[in-house]
């Protein structure tokens, strides 16, 4: 509630912001379709700052969780609600302009769903957070990555979602201030809002979410991806239209409510979602280096958003079986595995590139565990049995 009353009371500083930041922008080269700004020394540095916080994040949990299995969680994205296996069956329409990647052939690929809260911490449920779909797709074989780029993971591709269409950072630059702000304690962070109004509105409508179910929600990359040579594009996922849910009661709901209502819905019934993607039609509008532009899914009176694939979770699975959980726990999931036609473009991605590899080395670190590799064995462990 602080955040939203902050938000309020500032938001006519929005409109201030926007024309400054606009200013800014054109004063920068104009880049073309599928273009991104060159990492810079000062972004490099920056990154290397970054990493530093966050691994006070993942060791100040890892401290507080002596005991548990897998004490060193994920600086974001730590509570999971369940790990499943799914069938990523690409479309045989797609127009020719977007046959880039897994999206070239008409396979049906094995992929590893997890589904999590947002936060660092493991809070209740029936607090209001963002949550994600992290997609990663086995056996890939098309134009992937350098080993260096893919954390030396270089048969898989993978697509990180969220439940709110954009990022609430515009670039990298913007990160190192918003945790430093976060580190200093609840009166800094308030002041970080107060100066920051445009990126304080989106933050609040981000972690205000409180779906029912893991399975009803839709989700967006929010940053952006090459799709091919010279053009871009971002993607979503959205449940298939006329699937039933079986919904908690609110008056219910426990604290891991979102987890129990994935296991029961799965437990009597398939489910999916539909993927597209959304092209970038003008680089001035649709920016690459700021990711909390939303792209449009309609341009100039046309049609804007593309299906290419639909994602089917087979029934009868255990998402939530410790089995199940260790396998996703154990799992790298980052924007930086899978084809160079789907390069990750954007500060916001550049920044994770570097930081996803060192945080998932220094949480393995800590709970002394290897790299996991993913294959089609470690899918056939989440079937049902």
């Amino acid at each position: 509630m602080q955040i939203k009353k902050i938000v309020f009371l500032l938001f006519p500083l929005y409109l201030f912001s926007q024309t400054v930041y606009s200013q800014e922008i054109k004063r920068k080269k104009v880049l073309s379709l599928g273009e991104e700004i060159p990492t810079t020394p000062e972004e490099e540095q920056f990154n290397e700052q970054l990493i530093k916080l966050l691994k006070g994040v993942v060791q100040n949990g890892y401290n507080n969780r002596q005991g548990q299995d897998h004490p060193a969680k994920r600086d974001a994205h730590a509570k999971q609600h369940g790990c499943v296996a799914a069938k990523f069956k690409i479309e045989s329409n797609i127009p020719s302009k977007f046959r880039k990647g897994i999206f070239s052939t008409k396979d049906e690929y094995k992929a590893i769903l997890r589904f999590s809260n947002g936060s660092s911490e493991l809070k209740s449920d029936k607090v209001g957070d963002a949550h994600g779909m992290a997609i990663k797709i086995l056996d890939v074989k098309a134009n992937l990555l350098s080993y260096e780029e893919a954390n030396g993971e270089l048969n898989t591709q993978d697509f990180i979602m969220i439940d709110h269409p954009v990022f609430f950072l515009r670039n990298s630059k913007d990160y190192l201030p918003f945790m430093m702000a976060r580190k200093s304690g609840p009166e800094g962070f308030k002041e970080w809002l107060k100066k920051n109004p445009y990126e304080a509105d989106i933050i609040t409508k981000s972690i205000s979410k409180s779906p029912t179910n893991p399975l009803a929600s839709q989700y967006w990359s929010q940053t952006p991806y090459k799709i091919g040579d010279k053009s871009a594009m971002k993607f979503t996922a959205k449940p298939c239209t006329g699937q039933n849910f079986i919904d908690i009661p609110k008056e219910q709901r426990q604290d891991n409510y979102l987890r129990d209502a994935l296991a029961m819905n799965l437990a009597r019934s398939e489910f999916c979602f539909d993927f597209f993607i959304i092209p970038q039609r003008d680089a001035k509008q649709h920016l690459i280096e700021d990711s909390t532009v939303e792209w449009p899914t309609t341009w100039k009176g046309k049609n804007n958003i593309f299906k290419v694939a639909t994602i089917y979770i087979p029934k009868e699975q255990a998402p939530n079986s410790s089995e199940a959980l260790k396998i996703c726990e154990e799992l790298s999931f980052t924007p930086w595995h899978g084809s160079e036609d789907f390069r990750p473009l954007g500060g916001i991605n550049r920044t994770r590139k570097k930081i996803y590899l060192e945080l998932s080395k220094y949480r393995n670190q800590l709970n002394l565990v290897n790299p996991s590799i993913p294959s089609s064995d470690t899918w056939e462990i989440l079937l049902p049995k």
